[in-house]
């Protein structure tokens, strides 16, 4: 029998919210290599800016109160430590249980940018929906995002879906579950409806693979106007996924800070 999840509250230490400060302040800053705002990319004015603002204006303390209003538990998934938020449906006495959903967030991301649509689908009533649409919303970390572990073998979206029906159907007991996603998150929900359609009633993607051929049917404008904004994100966007694919070593390097040793909630 898979273990029982155990609750889990965000708790940050006040050092290493003052070591946070303290990089944010000794930020040093490029000069634009090209006068157009962010045609370079990451505009260092634009910059300069925000890290001010993360520095002297956001308040840490009330975020990581927010955070832990939502229900955050782990769990040993696959043998590694999986967090998610789980969030029970609202429904009217007598109706059938909500249908539960899997929400996947991308790169460079965590679960905090679902928990806005989580609370909504949860809880439609509180939002000028209708009760009968709620479902069971379960928002979990990417493996190796935040307070989940890495898995052992190489980070692919295909492991992840396996992860994530285990957590669903064994961790969570359910029987069928939708599932959304996108950027990362996108490809985790492909493989889940891909490999386990027994159990997952339907996927919702904002980011599509496409793997279709159009010799027998030719694309439709609108499909061909997709292909074409893909093809030219591959070639003048596309730098940084290359980099992450073929050399996340040179990445890791160049990110990597050293940091006081933190023991694991």
């Amino acid at each position: 029998m898979p273990a029982e999840p155990t609750p889990f509250r965000v708790a940050v230490s006040d050092d290493v919210f003052n070591d946070l400060r303290t990089r944010l302040k000794r930020t040093l800053f490029t000069v634009p290599s090209d006068s157009t705002y962010w045609a370079a990319g990451t505009d260092p004015g634009y910059l300069r800016e925000l890290v001010a603002y993360w520095a002297d204006e956001f308040d840490w303390r009330a975020a990581e109160a927010a955070l832990n209003a939502f229900p955050q538990y782990v769990a040993e998934v696959a043998g590694r430590r999986v967090h998610f938020v789980h969030l029970r449906g609202r429904r009217t006495e007598g109706a059938p249980a909500p249908l539960p959903l899997v929400l996947s967030h991308g790169w460079p991301s965590s679960f905090v940018e679902m928990l806005r649509v989580a609370e909504r689908l949860a809880d439609p009533a509180a939002h000028g929906g209708d009760p009968a649409d709620a479902f069971d919303v379960v928002v979990p970390s990417l493996p190796g995002f935040l307070h989940s572990e890495l898995p052992r073998e190489p980070f692919t979206r295909r492991g992840v879906a396996d992860i994530w029906h285990e957590l669903m159907t064994e961790t969570l007991g359910y029987e069928r579950f939708g599932a959304f996603g996108g950027d990362i998150g996108g490809g985790v929900t492909q493989w889940l409806g891909a490999l386990h359609p027994c159990d997952v009633a339907g996927v919702h993607i904002t980011s599509a693979v496409v793997t279709a051929e159009f010799d027998e049917h030719p694309a439709t404008p609108e499909e061909q106007a997709y292909l074409d904004a893909l093809a030219a994100y591959d070639v003048d966007d596309q730098g940084y996924s290359e980099i992450m694919c073929t050399r996340p070593d040179t990445i890791a390097a160049a990110h990597h800070r050293p940091r006081r040793h933190h023991p694991q909630p």
